[in-house]
């Protein structure tokens, strides 16, 4: 009987304890009518609730049960979540971890305790080196594939993001046309990408992400290695795109060991014996100093939105309507922009 008195006590503590509050009116002031007051952060689901064999099936499983009741919050408690593939987060689900003890991401001890951690990306100098998928994940916004695109009407992808997790080795690609997104020269004008609406990217730590250049080298090219990589030059820790209503705020993009609370080595390697092409000699050359050739993990943009897309009223980056909101409270150590 005490036992069952004890967990009675225990069960209403870990129900109430999750968070339930709007983080971004939390932080920067109460509005009853701000947009992200749409997201339903009240209604609340936790992790651990859902069965799977990982991380990737449990995740799977809540968002389908999540979306057939209308959408809601995904609750990660502290801790560290191992996941092998890509995040696919669908509409109308914002995943959201435990709200850290420093909440302004410009702070040096800001480190959200719930985090997501990737597959590491582990080279090899020789053969055809490591394949390329594996140095490259993702946490990337449903899609829908229309096929030719012409005539099926466009899908809403709403009420989604992502708040207070420490994410390493996968960067954030939220809006739609994920198939026509990676560099394949395919182009972005034959396809009709579904609308995108109430997107919040708050209160994330980012690191350890870059995608290889597919076209590098190629495989007729018998001068160069093919291990050789080179980082990808259009590569961002947070890549959005959204006809209406966007916030992204309040997050720490490659601060690696410059955290006081919980640095996270800077995985970027050398690549001894690197084959480049000197113009001026006109003639191929090793370059032995394996730090001249460094595949850089950091060395790309922190916050891109609405590049290379022209689907919508959007000149410029400018919206069709609603709230854009950018890099308040943002700190990146390295990168070439916000």
């Amino acid at each position: 009987m005490k036992n069952l008195i004890l967990l009675c006590f225990i069960f209403p503590l870990l129900v109430f304890s999750q968070p339930t509050d709007n983080p971004y009116t939390t932080k920067y002031g109460s509005n009853n009518s701000h947009w992200t007051n749409a997201i339903q952060w009240s209604k609340v689901y936790n992790i651990n609730v859902y069965s799977g064999a990982n991380w990737d099936a449990k995740l799977a499983n809540a968002q389908t049960d999540v979306v057939a009741k209308g959408g809601g919050v995904i609750y990660f408690p502290a801790g560290q979540y191992d996941f092998n593939n890509d995040i696919i987060l669908k509409s109308k689900v914002v995943l959201r971890g435990e709200t850290p003890t420093f909440t302004t991401a410009v702070d040096n001890h800001f480190a959200p305790p719930t985090r997501f951690v990737f597959p590491q990306h582990i080279p090899i100098f020789t053969g055809n080196g490591t394949d390329r998928s594996s140095s490259y994940r993702r946490i990337r916004s449903q899609f829908t594939d229309y096929g030719a695109r012409t005539t099926i009407p466009k899908d809403t992808v709403q009420n989604t993001g992502l708040v207070y997790i420490d994410i390493n080795r996968a960067n954030i690609i939220l809006h739609p046309s994920y198939v026509d997104y990676l560099p394949t020269g395919s182009g972005s004008t034959n396809y009709i990408p579904c609308e995108m609406r109430n997107v919040i990217v708050f209160g994330l730590r980012n690191n350890n992400v870059m995608f290889p250049l597919p076209s590098f080298p190629y495989l007729t090219d018998t001068n160069r290695n093919q291990w050789q990589r080179w980082p990808w030059r259009y590569m961002s820790n947070v890549d959005a795109l959204a006809q209406e209503n966007l916030v992204i705020c309040n997050n720490r993009f490659n601060d690696n060991t410059n955290n006081l609370t919980y640095p996270i080595p800077d995985e970027s390697f050398d690549q001894p014996g690197y084959v480049v092409f000197n113009e001026t000699a006109s003639a191929y050359e090793t370059i032995n100093d394996g730090s001249k050739a460094k595949y850089e993990y950091n060395n790309h943009y922190g916050i891109v939105v609405n590049r290379f897309y022209n689907f919508y009223t959007i000149a410029n980056g400018n919206f069709a309507s609603g709230d854009l909101i950018i890099a308040s409270d943002y700190a990146a150590e390295s990168g070439k922009g916000r």
